[in-house]
């Protein structure tokens, strides 16, 4: 059989018509008064009311009961307020962070836009190009040459690829 402490259910709960009885002690109760018995009893009589079940109001809790449960929900509604607030000014230093962030590499590009466009104008000045010129040993040409093309006789197709047919065509007009 398991220890007193263990539990046991079901078919292997312990036979307690098998077991010895135990022996309880109990002690006597005092004698009562005849007294007592001698008085007659008095008739208790229920007289029902008129209301019903929906008109009765149900009553308040006791004034401790009801200032504790108000001054819970008072102290939700104070955190859950405190929680949102934190929320709102966590997003909005995150929001001012990322703005002055932004800012400032628009300042940089704009820098950087400026001395880039102060070093294109220095060097694109003629003066400057013409300087460098001479100093690398290049001289202004006596004369300026003009080449000629002759048109391109290939032909592309709707589709942009080179067509054969097109281009053949293309050379026997400009030879005739």
């Amino acid at each position: 059989m398991a220890g007193r402490n263990a539990y046991v259910y079901g078919t292997a709960a312990r036979n307690l018509a098998a077991e010895p009885a135990r022996r309880t002690r109990y002690t006597p109760q005092p004698e009562r008064s005849t007294q007592r018995r001698a008085q007659p009893r008095q008739e208790v009589r229920v007289v029902r009311g008129a209301q019903t079940a929906s008109s009765v109001r149900p009553q308040p809790a006791s004034s401790a009961a009801g200032f504790v449960m108000a001054a819970v929900v008072v102290l939700l509604i104070v955190a859950v307020a405190a929680c949102l607030r934190l929320a709102l000014s966590s997003a909005a230093i995150a929001t001012s962070l990322d703005s002055q962030q932004i800012s400032n590499s628009i300042q940089d590009v704009r820098t950087a836009s400026t001395s880039l466009e102060i070093e294109q104008s220095t060097l694109a000045n003629p003066a400057r190009i013409s300087a460098e010129a001479k100093r690398l040993g290049m001289a202004a040409p006596s004369s300026v040459g003009v080449i000629e093309l002759s048109p391109d006789v290939v032909v592309l197709d709707g589709s942009g690829a080179l067509s054969l047919s097109g281009s053949v065509n293309s050379l026997i007009s400009l030879e005739g």
